[in-house]
């Protein structure tokens, strides 16, 4: 399942980055943020592809990411979702 534990990657790795004030983990950040937004579905690689491929809502990932963001702008926190 490598598409999967991709998947799974990208999402602990853009949590990694929240806040991160390096330019290197900020260009991560961006980079993660596109890719989940992304509506593209022709690319192999594309987050929406990986969501249809495993049943997954990629609108309910988007919320869950975006929330996180907001909570770590206004609180200075976040709580990574439960694994």
């Amino acid at each position: 399942m490598p598409g999967i534990t991709l998947l799974f990657d990208a999402i602990e790795r853009y949590y990694a980055s929240l806040g991160a004030t390096d330019p290197q983990a900020r260009a991560t950040l961006a980079e993660l943020q596109a890719w989940f937004e992304s509506r593209d579905r022709t690319d192999p690689e594309a987050f929406e592809r990986f969501c249809l491929a495993y049943a997954i809502d990629p609108d309910a990932i988007r919320r869950m990411l975006r929330r996180a963001l907001r909570r770590k702008e206004t609180l200075g926190r976040i709580d990574p979702p439960d694994t």
